[in-house]
């Protein structure tokens, strides 16, 4: 038998498969428009001459790429590419008021191309040429849902923006237009991507070389604007002289506002920021010279930016949390609570995603707890942010923060009603109060068996918590007595920290503090260390003799709970064995 070889496939013949692919693709498209505009019916009273035509002249989809003369790498523009491709079949749009809705890849393509074919039928005429022009005037004439088209557009190159942009690095602004070849009538929507190099200088703070960079918002079709303050002289006499101050922040305000915000992606960070900036509020740190900042997301204080004046610039220092010190919140939380810095990070009251956990929202106690210390705007994030927006690694042990800061959990917190609520409720207690109470008083109070050989749980839970405060105690009294002796010992402290101050509200400390410093212990005399190594041993000893009990104890209770358990089961299959013997 001959073997028959195989034809070698006709280049022509595949181009003209692709092309009838694309022409099905985009008349599936054109129908999808079609249909949202209530037209369906006129798509057979088109000719086929017009339909050649209108796919032809089609609106192309949007072209991504690199405006003329900038630089950008290949695996960055591939990555714009496929990001907003995304972003454009994700988002919908209706064509009509209460219409229908179509995502922006098909509004952008055949939204406009059947836009632009209505637009010409007035030289058209064929049968039922007008019918069709009636039908696609309520379309053609409709301003108001094409301008929402733009507007998600721009909103998209804006977010790609912001997450391109690095304020230390560079800054990425997109520009579209609408072009084509006037010649060949092919259209499409053409976004540019245009970079410019960070600004960046070195300043004098207290007598310190720092380096600032200056804050840019990248604008949609308009290029960078310069962020800039005006008129602080009138809100704050006597901190500058200058009506017009540029902001520049520096990078460890950049890295606290990312480690802070932890459950936010970087785009929305760097969004929440020009907003707040848009309408700005701030006031005095105190008494001092420094300037807090309102950082808002979603129209909810979350934090201060944390910024001094320096000649004509606005230098944004840090960031706070809104529980830190230095800021109106975390004052009241410390007056409250008494917690000072160390605490606040060891709870991690210093991190957005904690208070947008369930375990928190869930939690009666301790959102009794934060509103009264001023901090309900965090509790009302999780209300706003959906759970795709947020991003939660690490959860809260909600027992641990309440044994810290001594709630009692016998306690029961009741959060406030708004007015109005269960008014009728109330009134018929009232009203049945003096027969309520009358009835109490003739019934005797029912008593209920105790187990014989149950210790009382109410005693034993008051025992175990007195425990473990004294436990709680012995390890504050060793890691303080550690630091003093730390401090009284070292030959070379930092000037930075004074040894015994605690003063956490002076933001210059923040600032310091933020940088990790830590006590130099380096230098430690004989003497010192022998006097330190008996200090500790005898602090051990007492703690292991303190908490020795507080094990025993919880032994004894998981002692009682088994043999409660053991006693129940063997009535249990007393019982079954019973009853296999009766039947």
């Amino acid at each position: 038998m001959s073997k028959h070889k195989k034809k070698k496939s006709n280049s022509h013949h595949l181009d003209k498969v692709a092309k009838a692919q694309h022409r099905n693709e985009h008349m599936r498209k054109v129908r999808k428009v079609l249909e949202a505009i209530n037209c369906l019916h006129i798509l057979p009273w088109l000719p086929d001459d017009n339909l050649e035509r209108m796919y032809n002249r089609r609106i192309r989809t949007i072209n991504v790429n690199i405006a003329e003369g900038d630089v950008m790498p290949a695996g960055k523009l591939k990555w714009i590419r496929r990001l907003i491709s995304a972003m454009l079949k994700r988002t919908e749009i209706p064509l009509l008021p209460g219409g229908k809705t179509v995502d922006l890849d098909t509004f952008f393509t055949a939204g406009i191309t059947v836009y632009l074919y209505s637009a010409g039928l007035r030289f058209e005429h064929y049968p039922k040429a007008a019918q069709v022009k009636e039908a696609l005037m309520p379309y053609e004439l409709e301003t108001e849902c094409k301008g929402e088209a733009y507007l998600h557009l721009r909103q998209i190159a804006f977010i790609t923006s912001l997450m391109m942009t690095d304020l230390t690095k560079r800054i990425y602004w997109a520009t579209v237009d609408l072009d084509g070849d006037d010649n060949q009538r092919i259209y499409a929507h053409f976004m540019k991507w245009h970079s410019a190099p960070a600004v960046k200088m070195h300043v004098k703070i207290n007598n310190e070389n720092h380096i600032v960079y200056r804050v840019g918002k990248p604008e949609y079709q308009d290029g960078i604007k310069w962020l800039q303050v005006y008129d602080l002289p009138d809100l704050f006499p006597g901190i500058t002289t200058h009506k017009t101050l540029d902001v520049y922040i520096q990078a460890h305000a950049l890295n606290r506002l990312a480690e802070r915000l932890d459950c936010l992606t970087r785009e929305r960070i760097m969004m929440d920021m020009f907003a707040s900036f848009d309408e700005m509020q701030m006031q005095l740190s105190g008494n001092t010279q420094k300037l807090l900042i309102e950082y808002r997301t979603n129209n909810i204080r979350a934090g201060y930016l944390l910024a001094t004046v320096e000649g004509k610039k606005l230098i944004i220092r840090t960031f706070l949390f809104i529980t830190q010190s230095a800021t109106p919140e975390g004052d009241a939380l410390h007056k409250n609570a008494k917690l000072h810095r160390d605490a606040i990070a060891f709870l991690n009251f210093d991190r957005l995603s904690t208070f947008m956990t369930p375990e928190i929202q869930e939690n009666k106690r301790l959102r009794c707890f934060f509103k009264e210390a001023g901090c309900q705007s965090l509790l009302e994030l999780n209300k706003i942010f959906a759970d795709k927006d947020i991003t939660i690694t690490k959860h809260p042990n909600t027992t641990l923060i309440e044994d810290y800061l001594g709630i009692d959990l016998t306690k029961e917190f009741i959060e406030e009603e708004e007015p109005g609520e269960n008014e009728d409720e109330n009134e018929e207690e009232y009203e049945t109060g003096d027969e309520a109470e009358s009835e109490s008083e003739n019934e005797e109070p029912a008593l209920e068996a105790e187990p014989a050989g149950e210790a009382d749980p109410n005693k034993i839970k008051e025992v175990v918590i007195k425990i473990h405060w004294t436990k709680r105690i012995i390890l504050g009294i060793i890691t303080y007595s550690l630091r003093i002796f730390d401090l009284l010992a070292t030959q070379n402290v930092k000037s930075s920290i004074k040894p015994g101050v605690k003063n956490y509200t002076d933001p210059d400390e923040i600032v310091a503090l933020d940088k990790d410093d830590k006590f130099s212990s380096s230098k430690l005399s004989p003497t010192g260390r022998f006097f330190g190594w008996v200090i500790v041993l005898t602090l051990m000893i007492s703690f292991t003799i303190i908490t020795l009990p507080y094990y025993l104890i919880k032994r004894l209770i998981k002692g009682k709970k088994s043999q409660a358990n053991l006693m129940d089961y063997r009535q249990f299959a007393g019982g079954r064995k019973r009853n296999k013997g009766r039947k």
